[in-house]
């Protein structure tokens, strides 16, 4: 038997005698995408050779956008990619995955972000998904349930980031919305029916001002909370790790809260009033002015329970701007009575 670069040829292994059956070559000098012949002929007891049978076969030894060597392409492949692009090169391509020849075209482009996207979408379904088990490392996101929207937030040198958990898909109807990067480099591996959310993100852009930010939809369709493990991870354009690990979060209120406006004082754009409901319930909010008359009515109706919140654009009720000075606004339902203030300046 002998491997060669053609029918009968023997630069990789010369020509060499095996008694067994079944016989296994390792330690082969192989180079990744070329082609090889394995050349075996038979020897009868009288010395006499059978004629030379050659099959060829590809050599794979790595797979495009596997840093790692592990044959996973995860998000420590995916922060490896960013932290290097541009300068990857990994597409054109020919073939079907994972078994792709390469044809590259010495350019890092969108191209090569679609092929590890490519790569990504084909270890999850070949491998399954990696459940994430980190440790406490550095400063988690900021998380927050608002409007029937989860908001998570990255700490701010944070360029590649990864966000998982998974959920009752009787209790929650959750899904990625958007997040404040290119779709480009948004990988998204959410099952609907089995409750999991993955979502990978990046940001390479050198002249980046906002932190790298997630949003989903998140409906509780139950009259409960409960606590929500996530677990997240995040590396900076060094690929250098900036935080991993996990959460609670609390999925619903389990009392009522009226917060603080913000900003505050405000001159223009609206303030912001927050507001917690652990119940469905008939709510009003108004805006009331120093001498306790309504100013503009904000809720007159069923709000659902959850973490909520309204804009006021200081404007009466008739539409017009009121002027500069101290407000008060007040919610009230029969169970819950409470009020704030607030300062609009012209």
């Amino acid at each position: 038997m002998s491997v060669g670069l053609s029918p009968t040829g023997q630069e990789i292994l010369p020509f060499t005698a095996y008694s067994d059956a079944d016989v296994s070559l390792g330690n082969l000098n192989l180079l990744d995408y070329q082609q090889y012949y394995v050349n075996v002929y038979a020897q009868d007891l009288v010395g006499l050779n059978s004629s030379t049978v050659s099959s060829s076969f590809y050599y794979f030894g790595s797979l495009l956008g596997d840093s790692n060597n592990d044959w996973v392409i995860d998000f420590e492949d995916y922060a490896y990619f960013i932290a290097n692009y541009p300068g990857v090169d990994i597409a054109p391509v020919t073939g079907s995955a994972p078994y792709f020849f390469p044809n590259f075209d010495g350019i890092s482009d969108a191209n090569d972000l679609a092929m590890f996207e490519s790569m990504w979408n084909w270890s999850i379904n070949e491998n399954g998904r990696t459940v994430p088990n980190y440790a406490l490392i550095g400063n988690p996101p900021y998380l927050r349930i608002l409007n029937g929207q989860l908001i998570v937030r990255f700490p701010q040198n944070a360029s590649t980031a990864q966000f998982y958990f998974e959920y009752d898909t009787e209790k929650y109807l959750i899904d990625y919305l958007s997040s404040n990067l290119n779709n480009n480099v948004v990988l998204t591996a959410n099952d609907q029916e089995d409750g999991i959310i993955q979502v990978e993100a990046a940001d390479f852009r050198p002249d980046r001002s906002t932190p790298l930010e997630m949003a989903f939809s998140f409906q509780n369709l139950t009259d409960t909370y409960e606590f929500m493990r996530v677990s997240y991870s995040s590396y900076n354009k060094s690929n250098q790790l900036v935080s991993e690990g996990y959460n609670l979060i609390q999925t619903a209120p389990s009392t009522y809260r009226l917060s603080q406006s913000y900003p505050n004082p405000f001159s223009e754009g609206g303030t912001t009033i927050e507001f917690d409901m652990p119940v469905t319930e008939n709510i009003t909010m108004v805006v009331l002015d120093v001498r306790g008359r309504v100013v503009r009515t904000l809720i007159d109706k069923e709000q659902r329970f959850g973490y909520q919140s309204v804009v006021w654009d200081a404007k009466n009720d008739d539409g017009d701007d009121v002027s500069s000075g101290v407000y008060f606004y007040q919610i009230r339902s029969s169970n819950f009575n409470a009020v704030g203030k607030l300062v609009f300046v012209k």
